[in-house]
């Protein structure tokens, strides 16, 4: 049952973000940005704590590493700032 509670807010997020994606405000996105980042850390240690306190057993190592995997995606996108390449002119 968790895990259907826990795919259910992850489908909720893609969404979220697959809606938002074509957004040219730079604000807009790097609010949003924050925001799942936030989410996901916060997603992460709620995990981490329910796998040391044995609330979580047979699967929460599979939550650790999907919200560790948002986090780190997360990250990158908020502080390296990653320079997307343009698409090549028409000739």
């Amino acid at each position: 049952m968790m895990l259907q509670f826990f795919g259910t807010g992850l489908f909720t997020v893609g969404l979220l973000a697959w809606f938002a994606k074509n957004t040219s405000d730079e604000a807009v996105q790097k609010g949003m940005i924050l925001a799942l980042f936030i989410g996901s850390l916060a997603g992460l240690v709620m995990s981490v704590i329910g796998m040391a306190t044995g609330a979580v057993r047979t699967l929460g190592w599979l939550a650790i590493v999907i919200y560790g995997v948002f986090v780190l995606g997360y990250a990158f996108l908020l502080f390296l700032k990653p320079r997307m390449k343009e698409p090549m002119a028409k000739a």
